[in-house]
């Protein structure tokens, strides 16, 4: 009986966590605060300015959240153009992308909040990536963020982190940093990239939005909780 008592309560321990990202290339850890429940938040907006809700209730992210709520029930829109308002909405929370403001912001602390993040309106691609795997969990769709390297006709962008989801039976590569964001069900190519020790291995590439190809080395998975 203890035994399944202790059990229970370290699933509830684990339960309200609150996930953290490993921060890659000098990064800081990235803290994914879980926000406020919007159970019974009303979800036609003249309805919540009347009672207040949102104004007095909701921080940064959930506001975000609660905006797919309602663009995701809003059923003239057909779902990839549902995906392309959340992504702007994304850019609108979250317009300051320079390293400057960025740097500044990663520095104050060892780890940085994306509920801060996107109430100071500061975030790069995993910032952005991460709001919008949020928005679009918020719909009922399942999304991961995915981590690594974007060439442009061969050049190298660098690292960068971009979301992937389905959406009516298709693969869709979403990109809420690139001009050109989203890419339906991308073409796989097979390519030998090369470590940093010299060595090569292949990966399995995405391509579908022009010259841009995207080599994934891994998801930015969650490290650790608190």
């Amino acid at each position: 009986m203890r035994a399944a008592v202790a059990l229970l309560v370290l699933v509830a321990v684990r339960a309200h966590a609150t996930p953290i990202v490993r921060g890659y290339e000098g990064q800081p850890a990235l803290v994914l605060d879980r926000g406020a429940s919007l159970r019974g938040a009303p979800l036609v907006r003249r309805e919540a300015e009347r009672r207040g809700w949102e104004v007095h209730t909701l921080g940064a992210i959930d506001k975000t959240r609660l905006d797919a709520r309602r663009l995701l029930r809003a059923s003239h829109l057909s779902p990839l153009d549902q995906i392309a308002r959340l992504v702007a909405i994304v850019r609108q929370r979250m317009p300051d992308q320079s390293m400057t403001s960025y740097d500044a912001f990663a520095a104050s602390s060892t780890t940085m909040r994306l509920s801060v993040a996107t109430k100071r309106r500061i975030g790069i691609c995993r910032e952005r990536s991460f709001l919008l795997a949020a928005m679009l969990k918020e719909g009922g769709l399942r999304a991961r963020v995915r981590y690594g390297k974007v060439y442009d006709n061969g050049e190298d962008l660098g690292g960068h982190a971009w979301v992937e989801t389905q959406v009516d039976g298709h693969s869709v590569r979403l990109d809420p940093s690139m001009p050109s964001f989203v890419a339906v069900d991308p073409q796989t190519t097979f390519v030998h990239e090369q470590r940093l020790d010299g060595t090569t291995h292949g990966v399995h590439a995405t391509t579908g939005d022009g010259a841009l190809l995207y080599v994934p080395t891994h998801d930015l998975r969650y490290v650790q909780s608190h």
